[in-house]
């Protein structure tokens, strides 16, 4: 289970608008897709990190044990990304 302080952003752009946060592939997360994740102008997932290796996603990337997800977001879709990653 993901705790909030999971949630808190490695950088922000402009005056916080726009976030840059990391987040460890959960049992919940293991096998869905980027895609699950992804909400047009909102949350995108920028990369992946698997096995110490970061590649850039694409919709049909599967997240596996053990990944790194790292996306970018807007602040006002914090709550909306806890919902879809099963926080709350």
């Amino acid at each position: 289970m993901l705790t909030h302080s999971e949630l808190d952003p490695l950088i922000t752009f402009g005056s916080g608008e726009v976030l840059v946060l990391t987040l460890p592939v959960s049992v919940r997360l293991m096998g869905r897709m980027a895609k699950d994740l992804t909400i047009p102008g909102e949350i995108a997932v920028t990369a992946v990190t698997r096995q110490g290796s970061a590649f850039l996603a694409t919709g049909g990337t599967a997240f596996r044990s053990g990944d790194l997800i790292h996306l970018t977001l807007a602040a006002g879709a914090v709550d909306r990304l806890k919902t879809l990653v099963d926080l709350e």
